[in-house]
């Protein structure tokens, strides 16, 4: 089976946030003026991608879902959050959602939501235990998943 690897999976959700925008927007939630609030939700997910993604090149550990990691990253935005390229992906989303301005596109950032938190994160977490045991633990035990 082929794994589709968070940033594929983030553009699907984006598509169909559109499609749904464009064919079935529900409600108007947000005026023009609010929309906009949701582009400074995605310039912020993005520099958390972007500042993580950095820091993941800098200590030369994987940065691919599905590859063994070979660090254990505990600095940065790692401090706060056990997953923050997750937490960008997500805010990205809501982001784009607020964006959109109607409720129909909030499929996107809960379906990835879901995935992130029931298959990408626990599949990364168990390969994490298994390659840093303890360590991996007691980092786990100070530091929550999300935020």
């Amino acid at each position: 089976m082929q794994r589709i690897i968070p940033p594929f999976f983030v553009f699907a959700c984006i598509l169909l946030m559109l499609a749904l925008n464009a064919w079935l927007p529900l409600a108007d939630l947000l005026a023009g003026e609010g929309r906009g609030s949701g582009v400074v939700i995605m310039v912020a997910g993005l520099a958390t991608i972007v500042t993580v993604g950095l820091q993941l090149l800098h200590f030369r550990t994987e940065i691919h879902t599905f590859r063994r990691p070979r660090r254990l990253l505990r600095g940065g935005l790692f401090r706060i959050s056990r997953n923050p390229i997750y937490l960008g992906f997500l805010m990205g989303l809501i982001g784009a959602w607020v964006f959109l301005g109607t409720l129909s596109p909030v499929v996107g950032p809960l379906l990835f939501f879901v995935a992130a938190n029931y298959w990408y994160i626990p599949f990364e977490e168990n390969m994490l235990q298994r390659e840093f045991g303890a360590e991996y633990a007691a980092y786990r035990q100070r530091v929550r998943r999300w935020i």
